[in-house]
């Protein structure tokens, strides 16, 4: 939404300046505040890498998931194969036993 704060300079038209009172002071705040800041942003370094190695370790699951998936197919069509030619075989077998 567009907003445009009220400017009471242009009512008045003098530009007062004020002067606000910060208890504690500033430095006393900054004392506080900074190791509190520091503290969040190593908490949040620490979470981003938990994250990641999470999603690292998601992706090389599912690597191995579809890996072994593509073994087992190929296995499963070997295998096939395989029975194939020993019926095929074992048919002939019959069929040339019949013929003598």
């Amino acid at each position: 939404l567009p907003f445009a704060p009220a400017d009471d300079t242009e009512k008045t038209g003098n530009a007062e300046s004020f002067d606000y009172i910060v208890e504690p002071d500033v430095d006393t705040i900054l004392e506080e505040l900074l190791p509190k800041v520091l503290m969040l942003k190593m908490y949040t370094v620490q979470l981003d890498t938990n994250a990641a190695e999470h999603a690292a370790r998601t992706l090389a699951m599912q690597t191995a998931t579809d890996n072994g998936n593509e073994i087992l197919q190929e296995l499963t069509l070997e295998y096939n194969k395989g029975r194939q030619q020993k019926i095929t075989s074992e048919i002939l077998d019959l069929v040339g036993g019949s013929m003598q």
